[in-house]
């Protein structure tokens, strides 16, 4: 019988795994969108040493980060804390990440971190929730939909790093 998917919070141990899957992830999803050079030229070390160091000390106060795993391998991560946008009520939270191993991708992973990051923040009392979508990744677009998000219409789209992609908010409601 197999292993059951776990939801846990991410561990110092975990930056390893992390920063692998985020770059692989970036490179499956993002092509195509970014540049190519950008992407070939992620450094998988760098993203690691990023997630390990973001472990031990979070940017900023409130920020989480979680792990599904399933027969003692990782199969994806979130992170989530209170939104960086100063538009949005006090108390709002934002998931800041969400990223799988492109081949674990549709096998019920993200939806399970997502439905975990959303009870979070109810537990939290948050009244809303946000996050930020790449215009072109339309495939997240639908993720983020079916979890009850749909585009903002109180902010426009923002150019992400220069490089010319356009990055859209999400938002929903909580109960």
């Amino acid at each position: 019988m197999a292993d059951e998917p776990t939801i846990r919070e991410a561990h110092v141990d975990d930056a390893r795994a992390i920063g692998t899957l985020h770059v692989r992830s970036w490179r499956a999803a993002y092509r195509g969108i970014l540049p190519d050079a950008l992407l070939d030229g992620l450094s998988m070390e760098e993203w690691i040493e990023r997630r390990r160091k973001a472990l031990i000390e979070p940017l900023w106060e409130g920020v989480r980060n979680w792990v599904v795993e399933e027969g003692g391998r990782i199969r994806g991560w979130a992170a989530m804390g209170p939104s960086r946008d100063e538009d949005l009520a006090r108390g709002a939270q934002e998931l800041m990440a969400i990223y799988l191993p492109p081949d674990d991708v549709g096998k019920g992973y993200g939806r399970r971190l997502m439905e975990h990051c959303i009870a979070a923040a109810i537990e939290q009392g948050s009244s809303e929730m946000t996050m930020w979508v790449l215009a072109g990744n339309e495939r997240a677009q639908r993720f983020y939909a079916k979890a009850g998000f749909e585009a903002d219409p109180r902010v426009s789209a923002e150019d992400f790093r220069d490089t010319g992609a356009l990055k859209l908010r999400m938002w929903r409601t909580l109960p």
